[in-house]
């Protein structure tokens, strides 16, 4: 995979998590370590790297990324985050959310009607935040056309169909 990627020239590599294992969350084992940080570090030799942490993957793991080094940044996002990323063809604007916790998702808010409740509430805060960042790429869009605006996220879209060990 890493040999295509760099066979391609990406202009920016994006990696949507879950980098190992099939526990939540998965803390590699040595023998994982021993094929993943090489991958990184060869694809951050050819272009920016930016990883959005998966529901899968640990935060010693994750954060561990960041420093392989290479020719060019290994970013990670375990939030929400917009990240102009400067490459070889000029800005990319990518927009990475992490695995969206209920925690995370919910922190400091009430909330009411038990399970369907919080899925509710879910489901606005998301739509609240992609409204969001829609309102923003229109706005930069106006003043500089030539940037592409990539979403990398982590999340369940009700609807679509899965693939892997726990989708068929």
């Amino acid at each position: 995979i890493v040999d295509a990627m760099i066979a391609a020239e990406p202009d920016v590599v994006l990696i949507g998590g879950d980098l190992a294992g099939h526990q939540v969350p998965h803390a590699t084992r040595p023998r994982e370590r021993e094929v993943i940080y090489p991958a990184f570090r060869r694809l951050a030799d050819i272009a920016p790297v930016l990883v959005v942490q998966g529901n899968h993957d640990s935060n010693p793991d994750i954060d561990n990324l960041v420093t392989i080094g290479g020719e060019w940044p290994i970013r990670v996002v375990t939030g929400a985050e917009v990240i102009p990323v400067q490459t070889r063809s000029g800005v990319c604007n990518v927009y990475g959310l992490a695995y969206p916790t209920k925690r995370w998702l919910l922190a400091g808010q009430a909330v009411e009607g038990g399970l369907i409740g919080a899925q509710r509430a879910v489901e606005e805060r998301l739509a609240t935040l992609l409204a969001m960042w829609a309102h923003r790429i229109r706005r930069r869009r106006a003043s500089h056309p030539e940037e592409p605006h990539v979403g990398l996220m982590h999340i369940q879209i009700a609807g679509c169909t899965t693939s892997g060990a726990a989708g068929g």
